[in-house]
């Protein structure tokens, strides 16, 4: 009679730390999803600002390039150059 009270016990027991320990594996789950997406998220951000800069300097290429075409033909006319 006391070890089948025993058992029950035990069987409950074990089901409740069963339920606790899936509780706490979907609860920390759910916390690295969200880490994962706010990760995303700043890396999309950073991605958008790498763009922006990328377009502000390929804007600069063209007035870079003319100078450095004036710069080469100074250097060829008067320095001699080649």
């Amino acid at each position: 009679m006391i070890s089948g009270i025993l058992m029950v016990i035990g069987i409950f027991g074990l089901l409740v730390l069963g339920c606790f320990f899936l509780l706490y594996s979907s609860e920390k789950k759910r916390l690295n999803q969200k880490k994962h997406v706010e990760k995303i998220n700043v890396i999309e951000q950073t991605n958008g600002q790498l763009d922006n800069i990328l377009k502000q300097m390929q804007a600069l290429n063209p007035p870079l390039e003319k100078v450095c075409g004036k710069i080469d033909k100074f250097n060829h006319k008067f320095l001699k150059v080649k």
